[in-house]
């Protein structure tokens, strides 16, 4: 009667050591089978030599090298009755810990919910369950927990979302645990949660009235630092500036107001506009204006100007 073996390993990833199981499975009629004491085993590791087993169906193999190995066993009775087809098993070590990185979005503002993108890079990585990671709230020793989830694919890229985030300075550590069970040393960056609508102002801009057809303003928003977008007039659509200040040309004579919103590093935008209105005369006009006698260019527009009683106005 021959008797069958299998090789039971409780996983396919160690990370130094193996303890391998062995048990006889009965064949048909167990009754009549050789009592599981009555068993020897055998093992060969890789392309080594049949090594004789201990009596009892455990034992560890130690000091394995990294990288896949192959392990067959067979069992052979007190009788010398021999499994002619040994079971077979391959394992993989790996003591290498995975490395962790954290590749979005960097240190950076963000809102109410925000997104982190990174990248394992290991041998063996655990798709599902192996990215873990924790939230600290700087200078917030009651903060314990915040909403969120994370994701990991295949090729060790992962990302993590987090919702519910009042304002405030935050740090993410993320760490991942290989197949092996080794355990990576964390990855962590810092940003920033910022939900406030940044306050836009227009700090100056050309005078009013006059003969340029060049302006140059200023803007400035009440955090820093911001981007703006801008558009004159009736313009359809706005253009963007990520510097304060902003100089336009070929302005054609007429009244002309500049809308701007500032849009500060979290993408808050103040949807409240400042504004700034000017006016330009063609240079013959506004030769001829400031000529008019007891006209002072002070601001105002020449056509809002009444000059006193006795002056004479030649237009």
């Amino acid at each position: 009667m021959l008797v069958r073996c299998v090789l039971l390993l409780a996983t396919a990833y160690v990370a130094s050591a193996v303890d391998i199981v062995f048990s006889s499975a009965s064949a048909p009629g167990a009754s009549r089978n050789a009592a599981v004491s009555d068993y020897t085993y055998m093992y060969k590791l890789d392309s080594g030599s049949w090594k004789q087993g201990v009596h009892f169906p455990a034992f560890g193999i130690k000091g394995l090298s990294e990288g896949v190995h192959q392990l067959e066993a067979k069992a052979y009775t007190s009788a010398g009755v021999v499994d002619p087809t040994p079971a077979c098993r391959k394992f993989i070590v790996d003591m290498t810990a995975p490395v962790t990185t954290i590749t979005a979005p960097g240190t950076s503002s963000q809102g109410a919910t925000a997104t982190f993108g990174g990248k394992v890079t290991d041998a063996n990585i655990m798709a599902t369950g192996g990215t873990t990671y924790r939230v600290e709230k700087v200078g917030d020793a009651s903060f314990s927990s915040v909403s969120g989830s994370v994701a990991t694919a295949a090729d060790g890229s992962f990302t993590i979302t987090l919702s519910s985030l009042a304002d405030g300075l935050y740090q993410v550590y993320v760490r991942h645990t290989d197949m092996a069970g080794n355990v990576g040393a964390e990855a962590m960056v810092e940003w920033t949660v910022d939900t406030a609508v940044p306050n836009t102002m227009v700090s100056s801009g050309p005078s009013s009235p006059t003969a340029a057809t060049t302006a140059s303003f200023l803007f400035a928003c009440d955090e820093s630092p911001c981007t703006y977008k801008y558009k004159v007039d009736s313009a359809d659509n706005y253009s963007t500036s990520s510097s304060a200040r902003l100089n336009l040309s070929s302005i054609a004579p007429g009244v002309h107001t500049i809308e701007v919103h500032a849009i500060d590093v979290a993408g808050n935008e103040d949807l409240s506009a400042a504004t700034y209105t000017w006016t330009v005369y063609d240079a013959t006009t506004y030769a001829s204006l400031e000529k008019t006698a007891g006209f002072a260019l002070s601001g105002a527009s020449p056509l809002d100007y009444t000059p006193p009683a006795e002056t004479y106005v030649h237009l």
